[in-house]
Order: structure tokens, then C-alpha cells, then sequence
């Protein structure tokens, strides 16, 4: 009995009932040669047709099937079936290239699609099992495939030479991950979900953009002005503040102090330090030196002590901010600054 080796494929559905030679219309059987033992060509009841080397009536050494559907194999056969080296070109242009066991396509090979997209490595029963996938525009992924999607472990470098490492589950990141920059710097390690970051806000993008924002702000100049009473006189306070951020989101301001009691104007410049906490909006710094003073003729104590401060959009302005709070001297003196 003459048999017809046919590979089922990813997304072809091929026929694989092994056909007996029989009289049609067309002739079937063998039509040229020795279809025993020797090379021949054969045609079977299904029109498919195979030519070249046969054993024992099962084609055996080098052939080539071609399909009624347009698709071609050649290659390697033993005992009627596809196996050792070959190629499987389908109607589509789509081709196969590789290792063949038993019909199947199965060990170390390459799925070259028309459209330029190559899937090679291991394969196992028809699906590649670990290896790469190579898109048009050079996008790369060497890794675990399951059902023939990236699936377990593995490595994509983009286009634009950002690379992921990580967990994959159908074609897409899940699970530990790391993604980089083209320079290898860390823009995001953690957790995904359905292709997606967990943690977005812990990405380098992000929290440069956040860094960004606060140095954006900060870099204005904030002044505010307030009464206050001393021994029964009243008078007005202001306070001017030119800050400086550091991208470990430490501080450093010029503080300027003008107090303005019976008619007199005291002034104060000093050098102040501090952090910010950008997830709370607070602020909290204290003088480090002084750069000049006046000498001020009540008893009170001209140093600033730990102020802590809280930013506040400032709702009668769009686009600006406040900055609240009270120092810690035990007078309370609220401090209420906008930027210019």
C-alpha cells in the first residue's frame, strides 16, 4: 500500500488519509519509473503527487510531495513519512525549514512566514518549544514558547533598543520582569500584568517626570507677608524663599526675613536645608548658616527654626502653588507663601 506523508500544520488543516492508487480520470499509481525500489513518480487518488525515491513501495530518501492545495514538501522520507532534513512550503508562501520525525515537523528548525516574521529554534510535535521570533521591523524575543506563543522565560529587544526581561504567558509580559533603555539603564523591575506595569509610579520614566514636576515648581520664588504682635506692637512679617531640589529630593534655600515693627525693617538672609516627601506634598527644612543679619532690639530669638511645609495648588491662580505650615518654635507662626 503506497502512503502519502502530509504535515499537520499551526493554522493549515491538511488532509492525511493515506490513499490506494486507483483508476480515475486522471491517472493515479505510478506514472513514471520505479515506485518499488528506485526513484519514481506517483499520483494518488487525491491528486497529490509524489516523486522520487522509493523502498519496499514507501517513498524513502529524497522526494517531494506536492499537494492538490499548492503546498510543497521536500526533503528527507523513511517508511512512507516525512523525516530527517526538509522543507514545507505552503500555498501561502509560508514555509517551514528544518528537522521532520515521523510527519512531523519536530527538533531544530525555522517557520518563515511571507510577511518576513521567522520563528526558529526547538520544535516539538509542530510548535516551537524555546528559540526566537524575529518581527519585520527587527523586534526580537529568544525565549520559551507554549502553543507557539511566547510563554515562561525570556528576552525581547524593541526596535528602539529598550529590552525586557522576564516572565511571558500568551504573548504577553506577566509575571518579574526588568525592562531597560538602549543605554541599560533600569526603567521599570517588578510586576506586570496583561503586558502592563503594576507599578507604573516606581518606573524610572515616571519618577523622573515626578522629580521633574517638583524641580518645575520649586525653582519659582515664593514670598508672603502676615501681621504678628510683639510686646503689644504690631507689625508685618515677610518671608522670601528661593529653593533649590536635588534629585535625592533634598533641599537647599536662600530664606530672606523682613519684619517690619514701629516703623523699623529687620532683615535676615540665611541658608536653609531640608528634604522633600513628594508622596505627601511636605516640606521640611531648618536654617544651616546665616548670611547676614540685623540686630533686632526685642527679645526674641532671630533664627529659623524646622519649619514644615505643605504644597497646595493655589486655587485663585491657576498654575501656581501654595506653601503652608507653622514653625516648631512653640509660637506658631503660620507660614503661608505663593510663588510669584
Amino acid at each position: 500500500m503506497k502512503q502519502l506523508a502530509l504535515l499537520p500544520l499551526f493554522f493549515i488543516c491538511l488532509l492525511t488519509t493515506a490513499q490506494n492508487p486507483s483508476d480515475a480520470t486522471t491517472k493515479t499509481g505510478c506514472l513514471v519509473g520505479n515506485c518499488e525500489n528506485g526513484t519514481g513518480k506517483f499520483r494518488f487518488k487525491d491528486n497529490n503527487v509524489y516523486e522520487g525515491q522509493w523502498k519496499n513501495g514507501k517513498q524513502e530518501g529524497k522526494g517531494k510531495t506536492t499537494l492538490v492545495s499548492g503546498a510543497i514538501y521536500q526533503g528527507d522520507f523513511k517508511a512512507g513519512k516525512m523525516h530527517g532534513k526538509g522543507r514545507f512550503t505552503l500555498n501561502t508562501g509560508d514555509y517551514l525549514e528544518g528537522d521532520f520525525f515521523d510527519d512531523r515537523f519536530e527538533g531544530q528548525g525555522v517557520f518563515i512566514f511571507k510577511n518576513g516574521i521567522k520563528m526558529g529554534g526547538t520544535y516539538v510535535n509542530n510548535s516551537i518549544k524555546n528559540g526566537y521570533q524575529i518581527k519585520q521591523d527587527s523586534t526580537r524575543y529568544d525565549g520559551d514558547f507554549i502553543a507557539n506563543k511566547k510563554d515562561g522565560k525570556g528576552v525581547m529587544q524593541y526596535k528602539d533598543g529598550t529590552v525586557y526581561s522576564g516572565d511571558w504567558k500568551k504573548d504577553q509580559r506577566e509575571g518579574k520582569g526588568e525592562i531597560k533603555d538602549k543605554n541599560g539603564t533600569i526603567i521599570y523591575s517588578g510586576d506586570w500584568a496583561a503586558d502592563t506595569m503594576m507599578h507604573p509610579e516606581q518606573s524610572s520614566i515616571a519618577k523622573k517626570n515626578l522629580y521633574n514636576a517638583w524641580a518645575d515648581i520649586l525653582k519659582r520664588h515664593f514670598s508672603g507677608m502676615e501681621e504678628l504682635m510683639i510686646n503689644g506692637n504690631k507689625g508685618y512679617i515677610s518671608l522670601d524663599m528661593d529653593f533649590k531640589l536635588m534629585e535625592d529630593y533634598s533641599i537647599s534655600a536662600i530664606c530672606t526675613t523682613k519684619m517690619n515693627v514701629d516703623g523699623k525693617i529687620f532683615t535676615k538672609k540665611a541658608r536653609c536645608s531640608g528634604t522633600v516627601d513628594p508622596a505627601s506634598f511636605k516640606l521640611k527644612f531648618s536654617e544651616k548658616e546665616f548670611l547676614s543679619k540685623d540686630e533686632f532690639t526685642y527679645q526674641l530669638q532671630w533664627q529659623y527654626n524646622e519649619f514644615n511645609l505643605t504644597l497646595y495648588s493655589d486655587n485663585a491662580r491657576l498654575g501656581h502653588y501654595l506653601l503652608k505650615g507653622e514653625s516648631t518654635d512653640g509660637r506658631n507662626l503660620k507660614t503661608e507663601l505663593k510663588d510669584n
